[in-house]
């Protein structure tokens, strides 16, 4: 069977987005001059698929009758809006956000459903980038940008720990006179972070894997970086992620026992990917920024760090045969963190620290403030373990997660 003209723009306008499910995150709401106005919320697209092209379970009363649809996108209202005559065989499509409407006509209902299809999937490929792009200003819960849980925020997130938190054990170690000299080695870890957000009342767990890993160069310039895999899972919808980020932290200030401060400069890049099945779609964003970091040793049982990042994110365009798709991230985003890092004894060592996140350009979370603090035991001079948590809070957003680590020198 052939797709309808409303599943056809929603196959696709939820491509890079996830299903979470606490209030739905789209609701489909049918009227018509002969039947009863009727609604039905989703947080599955198989069985809003199932339920729409088959016209059974709520919608099953408009086999044959005219109607109007209007679709409420992860707590967007009006989001999308269509009407179709008795014979299907023209169509009106309405994207209020952008200023989008088209008259669809055809000789029957599957000829006026192809040229939909045809049109979001070819040549209206910008059409639908321009309201991912505007939804991801609209809704705390888009999952390329725009809120702390996006493809924009993870990958920020990762080169701003990576590249600008120095590990507490090199911060202990050079204070100390028989301490290895920091940048000598090369290194490889690996990390589980696990948690949960809501966002207006949607709800979400997820689910991140990363590699990182260090190459020296010379003692002050390290090539490093990291390989993050990433899952949002909820009642079975499934959205995956992986990506790349890059940097090379050059030292400019280096900390020993007779120099109390680290400075550390780090040009970065990354290129991230999220894909689902589920849904059918998916995105790739570019990033490239600048971090900074600075370590004072104010004692030796107390050293203050703050680090500093802007980056910038763009989408890159997606092809396969015929269909064409680029989530349209055009975004900046600036991180300022201040960390307080305390050795509490001779192989442990603590941190907290505190982020405050902005987006330069619109987002639905604007800005945002992450606390955390981690515990890092030193099992031998050449590996460590660490156990951490964060909580991050914006307007209409909170998560907390909780990760282990552990890294190798070589």
């Amino acid at each position: 069977m052939k797709k309808s003209l409303l599943l056809s723009l929603l196959c696709v306008a939820i491509a890079s987005f996830s299903p979470l499910r606490a209030s739905d995150p789209f609701v489909v709401v049918v009227a018509s001059p002969t039947v009863s106005t009727l609604s039905a919320g989703y947080a599955s697209l198989p069985d809003l698929l199932s339920d729409v092209l088959n016209a059974h379970g709520t919608f099953g009363a408009f086999t044959n009758s005219a109607f109007s649809a209007n679709v409420n996108f992860l707590g967007i209202t009006n989001a999308v809006l269509a009407s179709s005559n008795q014979s299907g065989t023209q169509v009106v499509l309405n994207i209020p956000g952008i200023s989008f409407q088209r008259v669809f006509t055809g000789t029957t209902r599957s000829d006026v459903e192809n040229q939909i299809q045809d049109f979001f999937v070819k040549d209206g490929s910008g059409v639908v980038g321009d309201f991912l792009s505007y939804v991801a200003r609209q809704s705390a819960v888009a999952v390329t940008d725009g809120n702390p849980s996006s493809s924009t925020a993870i990958m920020a997130d990762q080169s701003f720990v990576s590249s600008g938190f120095t590990p507490t054990n090199d911060i202990i170690a050079a204070t100390s006179a028989a301490g290895p000299a920091q940048n000598k080695l090369g290194g490889l870890g690996i990390g589980f972070n696990s948690g949960k957000f809501t966002a207006n009342g949607i709800n979400g767990s997820f689910n991140d894997f990363a590699i990182p890993f260090k190459v020296r160069i010379t003692d002050r310039v390290m090539l490093s970086g990291a390989i993050p895999f990433d899952m949002l899972d909820v009642d079975g919808a499934k959205v995956y992620g992986v990506g790349l980020n890059l940097a090379v932290p050059v030292r400019i200030l280096i900390m020993d026992k007779d120099n109390p401060t680290n400075w550390r400069l780090s040009p970065l890049v990354g290129i991230s990917a999220r894909g689902s099945e589920d849904l059918a779609g998916g995105g790739v964003i570019w990033m490239a920024g600048l971090n900074s970091s600075v370590d004072y040793r104010v004692s030796s049982k107390l050293i203050v760090c703050i680090v500093d990042q802007v980056t910038t994110h763009h989408g890159l365009t997606v092809k396969y045969a015929s269909y064409k798709f680029d989530s349209n991230v055009d975004q900046d985003m600036l991180k300022n963190g201040l960390r307080f890092v305390t050795p509490l004894s001779q192989r442990t060592t603590g941190d907290v620290f505190v982020i405050e996140t902005n987006y330069l350009k619109d987002a639905a979370v604007k800005n945002f403030t992450t606390v955390g603090a981690s515990l890092a035991y030193r099992i031998t001079s050449k590996n460590d373990v660490t156990l951490g948590a964060n909580y991050d809070d914006g307007s209409d957003y909170r998560s907390w997660s909780v990760g282990l680590s552990s890294a190798w020198k070589f």
